[in-house]
């Protein structure tokens, strides 16, 4: 809608002032989404261009077709730097210690939390550790 449909929606319903007006808090709305929008993760951004690209052109043209290339690619890069990362912070000989730390609280501990509170990282972060490098 426009500025015009708002003013005409204050002069007929708030008297001329500016009070609550739908149509300018849906303009506003959609502004603050567009601005959110541009400043997304780029991963989220190739998401939503490839929903757009298959709503407006259709699954399988080739409009589709490149922006799912685009999202993909984008996702697994991700997932590598996320593995490297993770791969980085628990060596082998990391993991070994913690398991032992682990171990050593859990014997003391009544609750799989009071275990995490102890030695400051999680069951999963463990276990994919102890997957990694097959212990």
């Amino acid at each position: 809608m426009s500025k015009a449909a708002e003013k005409a929606y204050d002069r007929i319903n708030n008297e001329g002032g500016e009070g609550y007006n739908p149509i300018r808090t849906a303009r506003q709305d959609a502004e603050a989404a567009e601005a959110a929008n541009e400043q997304r993760d780029p991963v989220r951004q190739a998401e939503h261009e490839m929903l757009v690209a298959k709503g407006a052109y259709g699954h399988g043209s080739e409009e589709h077709e490149a922006a799912s290339a685009r999202y993909y690619a984008l996702g697994s890069e991700r997932e590598e730097r996320r593995a490297g990362a993770f791969a980085a912070e628990w060596t082998r000989e990391t993991t070994v210690a913690r398991r032992t730390a682990w171990n050593a609280a859990a014997a003391n501990a009544k609750t799989a939390t009071e275990v995490v509170e102890c030695v400051g990282f999680g069951p999963d972060d463990l276990r994919r550790a102890i997957a990694l490098h097959n212990l």
